[in-house]
Formats: structure tokens, C-alpha cells, sequence
């Protein structure tokens, strides 16, 4: 679940960095070399896997702290978040509001 979530964030960051840079192309095209230098595509670059990771591990986190009874088995390919909520016996309404929004 950690991978797959962290890969899935950092794909979702690594899209906005994207749309950013065309955004300065398209918006300041004679500026573009000075705003979108080397130094800033590598503080997207790993921004964008920091957040990615930084994101998974917290929802993993929330995941595993959920205390789980009857059977453990998820009815999908791989291990994703509302899935494994459905397992636990606590209340996960506050978990749930997180993964949505």
C-alpha cells in the first residue's frame, strides 16, 4: 500500500510541476530561462517525490493503527486505502474524510 501510494502521489505532483512549467512558457515565454533555471526544476523535482512519500506514509500510518477483526481479505488486485477502512472495526469516519478530500 505504501508503494503504490507513494508512486501515485508523486505522479500527482510531478503533474503540477509540469503544469507549472508550461504555465511560465505560455505566460512569460521571454522570462522562461530565468524563472524555470536548473536549481528550480530540481526543488520541484524532489518536492514532488517528498510530498508523494510524505503522503503515503501518513495514510499508512492511519491505516495501521485501526484495530481489525473478522476477515482480512480485500476482494481487490492491490491494497488500497477505503479497502483496508472497510476491515476495521473502529469508527474510520474521520480517516475516510481524510483519503477524499
Amino acid at each position: 500500500m505504501f508503494i503504490h501510494l507513494s508512486l501515485g502521489g508523486t505522479e500527482c505532483y510531478l503533474l503540477l510541476s509540469m503544469a507549472y512549467d508550461r504555465y511560465v512558457a505560455i505566460c512569460t515565454p521571454l522570462h522562461y530561462t530565468n524563472i524555470m533555471d536548473t536549481a528550480l526544476c530540481i526543488k520541484t523535482a524532489t518536492s514532488s517525490w517528498a510530498g508523494g512519500i510524505i503522503n503515503s506514509i501518513v495514510h499508512t500510518v492511519f491505516a495501521l493503527q485501526l484495530p481489525y477483526c473478522g476477515p482480512n481479505v480485500i476482494n481487490h488486485f492491490f491494497c488500497e486505502v477505503p479497502s483496508v477502512l472497510e476491515l476495521a472495526c473502529a469508527d474510520t469516519v474521520g480517516q475516510k474524510i481524510e483519503v477524499y478530500l
